[in-house]
């Protein structure tokens, strides 16, 4: 009884999860125009950086490249959405290089100057104290 249940679950949960990616699917769809004009607007590099992958892919490996083609052509809608995240985390990237190169090139590390001029600090010497361990009786000597 366990197992059938437990397929009559699993069927459920994949068609539930059949209905979720259909309606992410249909949302990208409407909204893959306006996602690659997007991604052209915001960093128009990684887009031509997409479509000259699949073009050396193309020369590399002919099966792959024609097979880059078609799922782009018909992933469309993902492959937008994807371009368009990595568009905008691209930006946000070259943001920060610039922001730490700008850090690195303007400021001056502050540091103190220190001379002999200035009062010395005097420690009493440290004493070292031997600690003994099982390890030193060995070599002890034990010819008594």
């Amino acid at each position: 009884m366990n197992s059938i249940l437990g397929m009559v679950l699993l069927v459920f949960g994949f068609i539930a999860l059949w209905f979720i990616a259909k309606s992410v699917f249909a949302i990208l769809a409407w909204a893959a125009p306006f996602l690659i004009i997007g991604a052209l607007l915001i960093n128009h590099r990684t887009v031509i950086n997409y479509g000259r992958f699949v073009w050396d892919m193309l020369f590399r490996n002919w099966i792959v490249g024609i097979a880059l083609i078609l799922l782009t052509i018909f992933g469309f809608p993902i492959v937008s959405g994807f371009l368009f995240a990595k568009s905008f985390l691209d930006r946000k990237v070259s943001k920060m290089v610039k922001e730490q190169e700008k850090q690195i090139k303007g400021e001056y590390v502050e540091y103190e100057d220190v001379t002999e001029e200035e009062e010395k600090l005097e420690l009493p010497p440290m004493e070292k104290e031997k600690k003994r361990n099982e390890y030193d009786d060995f070599f002890s000597d034990q010819t008594s």
